[in-house]
């Protein structure tokens, strides 16, 4: 079995990831036109109903995680090894990961709405509203919804295909930035531009720096999970953020945004130290740079298919920034 993705795997990924988005998307637009139809339901009110929003989510994360599971099948890839799934756990680097996550949210949070703010007087779309959290049992669903199933299928194919297959093809720092730029683009929507961003580009440096997706599972659950909390406890989250924003908050929101990274730069600092003494058992990569292909079927098929693979992965980008666009500004 292949133990490792070309980069023509990480083109196919972002296809089957836009593909499924489409299919949900289409699946959906039947659910809600039948309820309309024969049930005499409001269109409206059904897009915004707690159990459509719970059942949309599902489908995604569903298929994004069953897309890498069959693509990876039908490639004959091991994809623990190709993924970087590492069983490894270090519980000093897992802590630490969850403290970098609320870091990372409290320092980037009104940063995000303020993005979000100035976003609005150019799109004609408001903000999605907040998922329904009336209850307790709403939460607990949410959390399983919208943070456990997210964290592991998203990274199983953002960082663990689309990272790691760019990761051939082009050094780690362009890897990242390309992989978080994907993240942005298939949520389709101007108003998660800069928190997927940020996480996008957090995740990838993880996964370069542990050796392992895990650790980037552990962080994007963290992040959901407090966004519900604060969405939860309604208050706390206007304690956090403002409602609008003057000269005084755009200051204090770039204030708060700058400590927060140079924050994040010592944790990734004091996360290399720690990892570099423990390189073995992590298995870190040697170096940052392209990693060149090794056995004779990749060097043949590397040379034979690197123009057709980048085209590839610029008309699939292209289709999603269309798709963003319309999304984003109305159409």
């Amino acid at each position: 079995m292949r133990k490792y993705y070309r980069f023509r795997d990480g083109s196919l990924g972002f296809a089957g990831v836009l593909l499924a988005n489409m299919a949900v998307l289409v699946l959906m637009s039947i659910v809600v036109y039948v309820f309309t139809e024969f049930f005499g339901y409001s269109s409206t009110g059904l897009y915004t109903n707690m159990w459509i929003i719970y059942l949309n989510s599902f489908l995604c994360e569903l298929a994004f995680f069953l897309l890498f599971i069959i693509y990876n099948k039908i490639q004959k890839i091991d994809f623990f090894t190709a993924s970087r799934i590492s069983f490894k756990f270090d519980k000093k680097i897992g802590s630490a990961v969850a403290g970098l996550a609320l870091i990372v949210l409290f320092a980037s949070l009104n940063f995000t709405n303020m993005f979000n703010y100035f976003a609005s007087t150019f799109s004609s779309l408001s903000p999605s509203g907040s998922v329904p959290l009336d209850n307790i049992w709403q939460l607990l669903l949410s959390i399983v919804l919208f943070a456990v199933v997210p964290a592991v299928s998203e990274e199983l194919v953002f960082r663990g295909i689309i990272y790691n297959a760019m990761r051939r093809k082009f050094g780690a720092k362009l890897s990242i930035l390309l992989s978080a730029v994907v993240f942005v683009i298939i949520h389709f929507s101007i108003y998660q531009t800069v928190h997927q961003l940020i996480i996008g580009i957090v995740l990838g440096c993880l996964v370069y720096f542990t050796g392992s997706i895990v650790y980037g599972m552990i962080f994007h659950f963290v992040n959901n999970l407090f966004v519900l909390l604060l969405t939860y406890f309604s208050s706390a989250g206007a304690f956090f953020t403002f409602s609008s924003f003057g000269a005084m908050e755009i200051i204090l929101t770039i204030s708060i945004l700058a400590v927060g990274v140079v924050a994040v730069i010592f944790f990734f600092v004091f996360l290399f130290s720690y990892t570099k003494k423990h390189k073995n058992y992590l298995n870190l990569e040697k170096s940052s740079k392209k990693i060149e292909p090794t056995d004779k079927n990749e060097v043949a098929q590397a040379q034979e298919t690197r123009v057709a693979d980048i085209t590839y992965f610029v008309l699939i980008m292209a289709v999603c920034l269309i798709i963003w666009l319309f999304n984003s500004f109305g159409g």
